[in-house]
């Protein structure tokens, strides 16, 4: 899933010299673990403008934490330009600008200073983990880094373990280690405890032991060393040694490093894998088949590297290991029956839609070894996203030959000592102009169904397209024809145009483009349109959809609402919901459509819809008076919500407006009314992403003639004043206020609920509500009623995949009505996050 932080590439054909023949890098960690400083030289650079780059700033994105299938989770503490000092790095600095080097290498002494946080660069209870650009690093004029010799000496604190490059290193070794790696730069992992075993010959896991106790009181089982996650690595690892040693194929010495991290389930590194202490510990064997998956790309990567490495190549080194390390995953992977498969026709929650139905989500691979690739001058600080090209070149390769013969291609390559140029010309000289062209980074392309014709026999499919004209130019695009008769019959050409298919059987029941998802348009970063146009007629899909529900509990009040969805598959613009609640006041069911547009700002969820609903209510008759019968609601609404998550997003705006008419019969009195509402809310981020102000802004009201269950009530946790009962007061009219401070308390967790839920997150809220009425609306005559309360949010991944949050809010109710049996504070238990529905 998924989910990434990546560097995108400038276009390169061909892989650029080095920056520098060799690195000479000395550091020494100081004993605090929460530092390293030294030296890192340039040895013979390749050129006298060399480009010297900053990992760290790029760590100090503005964007608020997000679930792992959005975008990735801020880091804990942003780190400043100053935590990385050198006298080639000022604190305003411009990429774009290259240093100017004078004679046969040039040094820089660097100290950086690690950002209190998770994942593979940053300093966590005792533990160091220098896994990614934790030094300057040296680049030509693409930008781009190279992989580079460099000889290390590093100097560790005493009584500490650690993994240098890819040598395990014990409390009692000595301190200083000297070694060489390739890479542009240098991976480690120091901590004062760790849990060091032998997975496989080759492959040693390490994982940092923390304290149970967090330093701020909070109990913390993130890391807690599981057997049994560390038996299905060691057995996933055991079984791609069983595959690739047949074949004389290897997998290089290689340390996996358990560790928490949200960025990927398993990340590539000079010298080592980084594995997220989630992968292999969700529910469900289907949900272990992909984090397999995730942990064999990263394996064959490095046997592709050791074999790419001996070669001459034509093309960029990097990018010919990704496309064969991917040919390597689907023979692998072919194996067993495919994931997709085994998840049926009904995904339970929508991030789990995206994974397996939006294709774009699994070809976004593109981990931090894309800091091979070239920062984008013009925007030096922030990280793109986008597919790896060596992916694209297997995609290509497969659409043209299909899958076997491109195994075949792969495996002669893996096995042999010639140049990949030399392998495909036996079987295919012409395809070398097409590679030149995809060996570039892809583009984000537009493919479209277009006029679809059947006459005399004939069937002719137009393909619509839209992009950068000479990629798509050079992209091969399959059309598949499913006759009635159920027979399948595939044509493909490259770009845009159409394709005839004659002498079907019968007319076409259902054409596609691209059935199999390889084209480059699933490389579309999050944000833009879906694959929505691409097969006729549209294969639609049921969704349950909210599957923690809209639940909230009080002392004195039940409400549980659920949700099922059908709509298209990859096409979140239309859909029908069935759904049914149960509160206080009434059974409900309704059915209605939905009709979304304009950008996405979260997986399938475009910023704006217009819903038209039918509701059935069956009204309770909770106190003695109430009405007792069946009313009839047609209601239509409107939302606009553009932030990026409800369970995490720390900024954003949002507008809803609904109007609803109802008609019915209760007890022995004929009902007709309407009521509607508008509401508004904004969310300011406060100058840190752990801290952000929301503000609500509600009217409502009725008109007509309705029973008391379907007037305004007073008090709600997620459209009233959350210090008072929902059945404290009914009214007529209603204005509300709300004002929320939200803060991050703890973003840290990993606690493992039997691998059901993955907490991950404790959120603090401050809020106040004001609350105007009409005068009818309480016994006591009062129309202001106010509250203050704090609310504790404890967020976490149902299934370690889909975002969910349980909530308590405590709120102190000013002005209520006195009646003895009322207690000071009203207490709300739910599962959505506080203005989720506003």
């Amino acid at each position: 899933m998924v989910f990434v932080g990546a560097l995108i590439a400038a276009p390169m054909a061909a892989q650029a010299t080095p920056p520098c023949e060799r690195i000479e890098l000395t550091a020494q960690i100081e004993n605090d673990l929460r530092a390293v400083h030294g030296t890192i030289t340039c040895i013979h650079p390749s050129t006298k403008h060399v480009w010297i780059l900053d990992y760290t700033q790029a760590l100090s994105q503005e964007y608020a934490a997000l679930d792992d299938i959005d975008l990735p989770r801020v880091y804990w503490s942003a780190t400043a330009p100053e935590t990385m000092q050198s006298g080639e790095l000022p604190t305003a600095r411009n990429i774009a600008t290259p240093v100017i080097i004078e004679g046969t290498s040039h040094t820089i002494a660097f100290r950086t200073a690690l950002p209190e946080r998770m994942g593979i660069l940053g300093f966590d209870q005792d533990a160091a983990y220098l896994m990614a650009g934790w030094h300057p690093l040296f680049a030509n004029y693409t930008h781009e880094l190279g992989n580079t010799p460099i000889n290390y000496a590093i100097t560790l604190p005493d009584q500490t373990i650690a993994v240098i490059g890819n040598m395990p290193v014990g409390r009692n070794a000595p301190r200083h280690l000297h070694g060489t790696i390739f890479g542009p730069w240098m991976s480690m992992v120091v901590a004062r405890q760790a849990n060091v075993k032998r997975l496989t010959d080759h492959a040693v896991l390490f994982q940092a032991i923390h304290e149970t106790c967090d330093p701020d009181g909070l109990h913390d089982l993130r890391l807690t060393p599981n057997t049994s996650q560390q038996d299905k690595i060691q057995s996933a690892l055991k079984s791609m040694d069983q595959w690739l040693h047949p074949m004389g194929l290897h997998a290089p010495s290689t340390p996996i490093i358990l560790l928490t991290m949200d960025e990927q389930l398993a990340v590539a590194l000079p010298s080592m894998i980084a594995v997220s202490d989630r992968a292999f510990r969700v529910f469900g064997s289907w949900f272990q088949d992909m984090h397999h998956g995730a942990l064999a790309r990263q394996v064959f990567l490095r046997v592709a590297m050791n074999r790419v490495s001996q070669h001459q190549e034509r093309w960029n080194t990097q990018w010919i290991a990704e496309a064969m390390a991917e040919a390597m995953l689907q023979s692998y992977m072919a194996q067993d029956d495919d994931t997709q498969k085994k998840l049926g026709s009904i995904a339970y929650i929508p991030e789990l839609d995206l994974l397996v139905n939006d294709h774009r989500t699994p070809l976004k691979d593109a981990h931090y070894h894309d800091l091979y690739r070239a920062h984008d001058p013009t925007h030096p600080h922030v990280f793109h996203t986008n597919m790896a090209p060596g992916r694209w070149l297997y995609e290509n390769l497969k659409t043209e030959w299909g899958a076997e013969k491109t195994w075949a291609l792969a495996l002669e390559y893996l096995q042999g000592n010639a140049p990949l140029e030399s392998v495909v010309v036996k079987y295919d000289r012409n395809m070398l102009a097409r590679m030149d062209a995809w060996l570039t980074p892809p583009k984000n392309i537009e493919f479209a169904l277009g006029e679809i014709l059947e006459e005399q026999g004939r069937t002719t499919v137009a393909i619509l397209g839209e992009g950068d004209e000479p990629t798509i130019a050079k992209t091969p695009v399959t059309v598949e024809v499913q006759d009635n008769q159920g027979g399948i019959h595939r044509e493909k050409r490259l770009g845009p145009g159409t394709v005839v298919f004659d002498n079907l059987p019968s007319p076409a029941a259902r054409v596609e483009i691209d059935p199999e998802h390889r084209i480059v348009e699933n490389a579309r970063p999050m944000g833009a349109s879906g694959r929505h146009n691409n097969t006729w007629p549209k294969p639609w899909k049921w969704m349950l959809n909210d599957f923690s529900g809209l639940f909230a509990a009080t002392e004195k009040s039940f409400n549980f609402d659920a949700k099922i969805l059908l709509r298209p598959v990859r096409d979140a613009r239309i859909s029908f919901a069935i759904a049914g609640a149960s509160n206080t006041q009434a059974y409900t069911a309704d059915i209605g459509v939905r009709y979304a547009f304009g950008p996405e700002v979260g997986p399938m969820r475009p910023m704006q819809h217009v819903n038209l609903e039918l509701g059935y209510y069956h009204l309770k008759q909770t106190l003695a008076d109430d009405p007792h019968g069946d009313l009839l609601e047609a209601k239509l609404k409107y939302v606009f919500d553009n932030r990026r998550s409800w369970y995490y997003g720390m900024r954003g705006a949002a507008l809803r407006t609904e109007a609803s008419g109802f008609f019915g019969v209760a007890g022995d009195q004929r009902y007709l009314g309407f009521r509607g509402g508008i509401a508004g809310l904004k969310l300011w981020q406060l100058g840190t992403p752990w801290l952000a102000l929301a503000v609500r802004l509600r009217a409502d009201g009725l008109f007509g003639n309705l029973p008391i269950q379907l007037t305004l009530p007073l008090g709600g946790r997620f459209t009233g004043a959350r210090g008072f009962e929902t059945r404290e007061g009914h009214a007529s009219w209603r204005g509300i206020a709300s004002m929320e401070l939200r803060h991050v308390i703890d973003a840290r967790s990993r606690v493992d609920l039997a691998g059901w839920i993955l907490g991950t997150r404790i959120e603090g809220a401050l809020f106040a509500d004001a609350l105007v009425v009409d005068s009818n609306a309480t016994p006591c005559g009062n129309n202001m009623f106010y509250d203050v309360g704090y609310g504790l949010r404890f967020m976490g991944d149902i299934f370690h995949l889909a975002p969910a949050t349980l909530n308590v809010d405590v709120g102190v109710p000013f002005g209520r009505c006195q009646e003895t049996h009322k207690i000071p504070v009203t207490v709300y238990v739910s599962f959505v996050q506080s203005f989720m529905v506003f």
